[in-house]
């Protein structure tokens, strides 16, 4: 059975719950980026895996007293090189999405291209519930802040990853009836 139950997770939609930690470029004069990011994946065989993330972030101004913070989403293409139903997973993450970025001097919308990878380590035999850590590059396109067209920051975020539902499990076949003698 938890054969059978692996390879159903391997197909069921995902949600993953983890905190984040990131390092802003040094344009922004922030420090200590926190905050948290939700994930939704929509897994299309035990390789690949189209994820839906949002995320905040809080972080202290160099320069002065208060904090500057960052809301946004995006799409990531989480591809794993080997099956996602082994007990230790690594993938790769490529994507792109938009930020909100509420600083004191001002307020703006940018996109970004993000690349990086991670790991899940699963929990239980029917692979349903996993620690997950990844880290991330952010090319965050903001010509305001500097002199470049992009920043460039980099979060990690550590959490828990688990299936939403299950998919329900095909019926055993009838059995003959058995002659009698």
């Amino acid at each position: 059975a938890g054969a059978a139950q692996a390879a159903l997770a391997d197909t069921t939609p995902y949600m993953g719950l983890q905190g984040t930690y990131g390092w802003q470029a040094d344009a922004r004069h922030t420090s200590n980026a926190l905050g948290g990011t939700i994930l939704f994946g929509f897994p299309t065989s035990e390789y690949f895996a189209p994820e839906i993330n949002l995320f905040g972030l809080q972080s202290d101004r160099d320069y002065s007293a208060g904090h500057d913070n960052e809301y946004g989403g995006g799409l990531d293409f989480a591809i794993y090189p080997m099956q996602r139903s082994s007990a230790f997973s690594p993938f790769l993450l490529l994507g792109g999405g938009a930020q909100y970025e509420d600083r004191a001097a001002n307020d703006h919308t940018y996109g970004f291209a993000n690349a990086g990878g991670g790991f899940l380590i699963n929990l239980n035999e029917a692979h349903t519930v996993a620690i997950r850590v990844d880290a991330k590059h952010y090319w965050v396109f903001d010509d305001d802040t500097s002199s470049h067209d992009y920043l460039q920051d980099t979060r990690i975020n550590a959490g828990v990853q688990f299936v939403l539902g299950k998919k329900a499990e095909q019926p055993a076949p009838p059995s003959r009836p058995q002659p009698k003698d």
